[in-house]
């Protein structure tokens, strides 16, 4: 008897080939989803006269119905337009396989928020080395309680690094560090003492 693995690989098989020199799929085989066992035939309809996933909305509801984590990051206050068809899981992973880890349509995460957050890429005379290691080191990608993504509340997110400020009763202060530190992602602006706090005003 054939395992379910194999059952699966011949489902594609048959679909692979008519479609295997179709150009979204020469990266299928090192793809996270064949790498799963997951099927063509479960998110496209084998025989429809028209395609199931025509708009971005169809293919967010065949993505989150197996990815629900995603699915519920994605409902936090604070998230990428994904939920309201302003945006595919698709803009962001390639559905039919990729080299990147998470079947990213980018060799590395940052080169992929780079893609639609330019202003934040530099090169800066003065790089904030979160920055440079990856944005995933104070932002979430689905969806957060906080604003632009932020994987934790202000002041606790930079006070993870640094020791941060205090009044005279040595109490940090509350409020959002970048309230001062504007330019937190880079600056070519050197503060007085030589170097940057990112500070640009």
């Amino acid at each position: 008897m054939k395992s379910t693995g194999k059952l699966r690989n011949s489902a594609n098989g048959a679909c692979l080939s008519c479609h295997a020199d179709h150009e979204q799929l020469q990266n299928w085989s090192s793809g996270a989803h064949q790498s799963h066992n997951v099927r063509c035939i479960d998110c496209h309809k084998a025989h429809a006269a028209e395609t199931t996933l025509a708009t971005r909305r169809q293919q967010n509801e065949a993505c989150s119905s197996c990815h629900r984590k995603q699915e519920a990051e994605g409902r936090l206050p604070y998230h990428h337009p994904v939920r309201e068809a302003k945006m595919s899981c698709a803009d962001c992973h390639d559905p039919h396989g990729g080299t990147a880890a998470n079947n990213l349509r980018a060799s590395n995460l940052n080169d992929l928020c780079f893609q639609c957050h330019a202003e934040y890429q530099g090169p800066f005379t003065f790089q904030h080395a979160p920055v440079v290691e990856s944005c995933t080191k104070c932002h979430t990608s689905h969806g957060s309680m906080q604003r632009s993504l932020l994987a934790v509340s202000q002041p606790t997110l930079c006070l993870q690094c640094h020791a941060g400020h205090h009044n005279g009763s040595g109490i940090p202060l509350l409020n959002g560090c970048t309230s001062c530190h504007s330019s937190i992602h880079g600056t070519d602006i050197p503060s007085a003492t030589g170097g940057s706090v990112f500070m640009d005003k």
